[in-house]
This record gives structure tokens, sequence and C-alpha cells, in this order.
């Protein structure tokens, strides 16, 4: 079940769009599940292991590559190569943790509305030749937004305001802070805020009394 169906209410069985190349991302999630393991309180110490992370990545750098082999997409002027590249060097020396945006940054990203693409397709697809992104059509899956019925449309807060399916971009978001074409950074942690000097000494003395 994808999160495209859960949010729309429909129908797992059946798709909304049958000629779609959107890819079956359910293989990746399950790894990603394991990939990014945390502290319970079972297990304290629970951490996720490189083989676990390794395979997230790989796993998304192949199905890139199913999509960029299995259509009429050029290989050498494709956002995808890239994207295949990077992934593939990360899986083979994997980072002690995902390093990957939050459910909330994924949650709270702008959303186009349909009437908007139907008015912008209306005016010829993209009404300023200047703004990438009025893009009609999704980046990685190479799909028409307006395909599908519902469509689930989303705009990276990048310079280009670059827009995606919302099913294509968030796996490359769960392991990248970046946008996929032009590799802006999007989500950086909070530092942790230093207890001053003082404050430490206060609580330790009110522990003591």
């Amino acid at each position: 079940m994808s999160g495209y169906e859960v949010e729309h209410g429909l129908p797992t069985h059946a798709s909304t769009n049958p000629t779609s190349t959107r890819p079956d991302m359910s293989s990746f999630f399950a790894s990603l599940a394991h990939s990014t393991t945390s502290p319970t309180a079972s297990n304290p110490h629970a951490q996720p292991l490189p083989r676990d992370i390794s395979a997230s990545y790989r796993l998304l750098a192949d199905t890139y590559n199913h999509l960029l082999t299995g259509g009429d997409r050029d290989p050498s002027d494709d956002v995808l190569e890239p994207l295949i590249e990077q992934l593939m060097a990360i899986s083979m020396n994997p980072p002690q943790e995902v390093k990957g945006v939050p459910d909330e940054f994924v949650a709270e990203l702008d959303r186009i509305p349909k009437k908007v693409l139907l008015r912008e397709k209306a005016a010829g697809g993209k009404p300023n030749p200047k703004d990438s992104s009025r893009d009609a059509l999704c980046p990685i899956c190479q799909n028409e937004f307006l395909e599908d019925e519902h469509p689930l449309v989303v705009v990276l807060p990048c310079k280009g305001k670059h827009r995606f399916d919302l099913e294509c971009v968030t796996p490359w978001l769960k392991l990248n802070r970046t946008c996929p074409l032009d590799r802006e950074v999007l989500w950086k942690e909070k530092p942790m805020a230093e207890i001053p000097k003082d404050e430490e000494e206060e609580d330790y003395d009110d522990q003591i009394a």
C-alpha cells in the first residue's frame, strides 16, 4: 500500500493510471525500516547495520536504473544517471546512519493543486519559460502530473522550486537532504543547545539539596 493510495483513500488493488511508469517502492521502504533502526526501551543500544543502510541506497539505485533503461529515456541526458552514481557510491561505503530528511519535512512540503496544473496546461505548460518550477512532468518517472486523476505534486524549497510526484521524490529525500536536480541542501539538523555552566552547577546543587 503506497502513501499515495492511503492519502487519497484509493483502493490498493487497482492503479489509477495503468500505463504509469512510477516505480514500486515497497521493497525500498521495507529496507529503509531496517536501516533506520532506533533505540527502544527493550533495546536501548539498537543501531542500524551497515549492510542494511547499504541495501537501502542500492535498492533505490536499482529502481532508478530500471526506470532509466526500461523506457524511451535518453541515459546520456537524464537526471537519474548522476543520482544512480551517487547512490551506488554511498552504498559501497555506507554512513553510520541514514542522512535523509525527517518525515515532518516531507509532510510539510508545499503542494501544487490540480487546478493550478490545469491552468498552467491551458496556458501552454510553462507560462514563464525561465521558470523551471513550471514543468508539467515529474523529472524522476517522467509522467505528466495530470496523467493521474488525483495528482499529488510537491515543490521543493530549493532555488529552482523543482516539482516532483510525492511518491517519486520521497525515497530520495529519505536518503538525501538535497534536491535531486540542483543538489541544494534542503534541510539541516539544528545543533543541540549548550547548557551554560552556571545552569549546570545550579542543577547539580539542587540535586544535592
